[in-house]
């Protein structure tokens, strides 16, 4: 059975870097996303302290 074994590597191999894919995409979206609210957030005390 060593055609099962290398069949289970590789479906180990392609979703553990879908998965560590999809974390690391996830993270960028994220920090993203915060460094947008922060600019709005400056712009906005910006216009308040004129």
């Amino acid at each position: 059975m060593p055609q099962f074994h290398a069949l289970f590597l590789l479906e180990l191999v392609v979703f553990g870097g879908a998965a560590i894919a999809w974390g690391l995409w996830e993270l960028h979206s994220t920090n993203k996303a915060i460094r947008k609210r922060e600019a709005e957030e400056a712009a906005q005390r910006e216009q308040a302290s004129e």
